[in-house]
């Protein structure tokens, strides 16, 4: 036996003898290219300047630790977005990340889970805060503005285009307001959201102000959505909230207006 063979059979004797520490130090290597990734090299690969939905200025750090100065889509754009990805789900092939973001008027934070090979993507323990102007390019048609502020507290919210919308938590809009020829206060509102089937199923209900809001909202897992409210003022209203209600509708024996919409969500 010459010495290339003897030094290839114990090469081999080697490996089966210490597969486990040769395993480690492969999935380490792996690990220290990963990290060290740049965060704007592996954002140009994950995603192509042609998808134009999305706006992501000045990237930063690696992909293992980074952040924008902003990032958004239609119209919604957060500052200061940070992320840290999380060790553990990769040695299973999926991706969690914890963010946060936030300025003067807009915070937030939370987790993204993705699996690989999978459309679906999970947020948990989302926590924001907002000027509920922050969603005003959404509601393209609505000849109105919008005041007050609006908090997010959600468990879980797991979206799958076509197959899933899946919403735990709460939305809470705080000194509601609007404005169209006249500024009118609607008191505080709030949106439970709860998984059903594959869509979610929502609680609207107002806190005691001078706006009365009682209903439902139904989201089905292709993003259609169906609201079924009834709507009155308390005696503490203004004469501008009660002098627009006719325009909403007729008054049922209850001193209530029904309404109900139907349609399908911006993205």
């Amino acid at each position: 036996m010459n010495n290339l063979q003897i030094m290839y059979q114990s090469t081999i004797d080697f490996l089966k003898n210490n597969w486990k520490i040769v395993s480690l130090s492969f999935l380490l290597y792996c690990f220290f290219l990963i990290s060290s990734l740049p965060a704007k090299m592996a954002i140009a690969w994950i995603m192509p300047k042609s998808n134009s939905d999305v706006s992501i200025v000045a990237p930063e750090g690696s992909i293992w630790s980074g952040k924008l100065a902003s990032v958004g889509t239609k119209g919604i754009n957060v500052n200061n977005f940070r992320w840290d990805l999380n060790l553990f789900p990769l040695l299973y092939g999926n991706l969690s990340v914890d963010f946060i973001f936030g300025d003067k008027e807009t915070r937030g934070t939370g987790v993204i889970n993705l699996a690989m090979g999978s459309n679906r993507i999970e947020v948990e323990n989302l926590m924001a805060k907002m000027p509920i102007s922050f969603l005003q390019p959404l509601m393209v048609g609505v000849p109105a503005k919008l005041d007050g502020q609006l908090s997010a507290h959600f468990d879980s919210i797991v979206y799958a285009p076509g197959d899933e919308i899946l919403a735990k938590g709460n939305l809470v809009w705080n000194s509601a307001a609007i404005t169209v020829m006249q500024t009118v206060q609607l008191g505080d509102l709030k949106l439970s959201l709860l998984p059903r089937d594959k869509g979610s199923h929502g609680l609207l209900k107002d806190a005691g102000g001078p706006l009365i809001l009682d209903g439902t909202v139904q989201l089905s897992n292709k993003g259609q959505y169906q609201a079924a409210i009834k709507v009155g003022t308390r005696s503490t209203a203004e004469a501008a909230l009660k002098q627009s209600m006719p325009f909403l509708g007729r008054a049922g024996a209850d001193g209530k207006i029904q309404i109900r919409r139907s349609g399908r969500l911006p993205f």
